[in-house]
C-alpha cells in the first residue's frame, strides 16, 4: 500500500512537471534560422527531461515487475500441480466416456441388425407365403431403435465436447481461393513486420511484387 502511494506521489509530481514544460512549448514554431536554431534547444532540453524520468520510473517499474513475478511464480507454482492432476483425471474420464460412448453405440448397431435381420426374414415368409405386397411393406418399414436401447448413457458432471481447430496444410491452395474470391482475404494477412524489416534492410533495392516501400523523413536530434 505504502509503494502505492509513493507512486502515486512521484506520478503527480512528473505529470506536473510535464504539464508546464509542454505549455510553454506549446506555441513554438520554426520560421527562420533563430526559431530552428531554438527548436533544436527544444529537442535537446525534450531527451534529457525524457532521460531523467526514466531514471526516476525505471527503478519504480523494476521493483513493481520484480513482485509481480514473484506472486506470478507463487501462483504458477501453486496451481501447476492441481492443473496437472485435473488433465491426468480428464484423460481418464475422457477414455471412459469414449468407452461407454462406444460400447453404447455398438448396442445400437446390434439391435438395429437384429431388428432388420427379422424384417428381412419376415419379408421372405411373405414372399414364400405369396404375400408380395406384405412383403414390400415389411421392407420399406422404417427401423425404430428402442427408447431404452437409443436413449444415450447418463453421464453425469463430465462430459465429451469436441474442439475445432484450423490448420492450414496446402498455403498455395488457400491463396489460389483467396484470389479466386472463394475466402475472404483475412485469411491471408500479410506479414507486415518481417515485410517493415526489408524495406529497412533493402531500402531502393527493395522488390516483392504487390507490396511498396513507403519511405519518409524523420527528424532526429543530437
Amino acid at each position: 500500500m505504502t509503494e502505492l502511494i509513493k507512486t502515486d506521489e512521484v506520478k503527480t509530481e512528473i505529470m506536473n512537471e510535464v504539464t508546464v514544460w509542454v505549455e510553454q512549448l506549446n506555441g513554438i514554431e520554426v520560421v527562420d534560422q533563430a526559431t530552428y536554431e531554438s527548436a533544436n534547444s527544444v529537442l535537446k532540453e525534450s531527451k534529457s527531461r525524457q532521460k531523467a524520468i526514466n531514471d526516476r520510473i525505471v527503478p519504480i517499474k523494476a521493483k513493481a515487475y520484480a513482485s509481480y513475478k514473484a506472486i506470478n511464480d507463487l501462483l504458477n507454482e501453486a496451481l501447476t500441480p492441481l492443473k496437472a492432476i485435473e488433465k491426468k483425471v480428464k484423460g481418464m474420464v475422457g477414455d471412459y466416456l469414449a468407452e461407454v460412448q462406444r460400447k453404447h453405440n455398438e448396442e445400437i448397431e446390434a439391435e438395429r441388425k437384429r431388428i432388420e435381420d427379422a424384417r428381412l426374414a419376415e419379408a421372405s415368409m411373405l414372399e414364400v407365403a405369396g404375400l408380395p405386397e406384405e412383403a414390400e411393406q415389411v421392407i420399406e418399414k422404417r427401423v425404430s431403435i428402442p427408447a431404452a436401447i437409443s436413449t444415450k448413457p447418463e453421464m453425469g458432471g463430465t462430459y465429451i465436447v469436441k474442439l475445432w481447430s484450423a490448420e492450414v496444410i496446402d498455403f498455395k491452395a488457400l491463396c489460389r481461393a483467396v484470389i479466386d474470391g472463394k475466402v475472404d482475404q483475412s485469411l491471408i494477412l500479410p506479414n507486415t513486420s518481417i515485410l517493415n524489416q526489408l524495406a529497412k534492410q533493402q531500402k531502393e533495392n527493395f522488390n516483392i511484387p504487390g507490396v511498396k516501400a513507403n519511405v519518409e523523413n524523420s527528424v532526429r536530434s543530437r
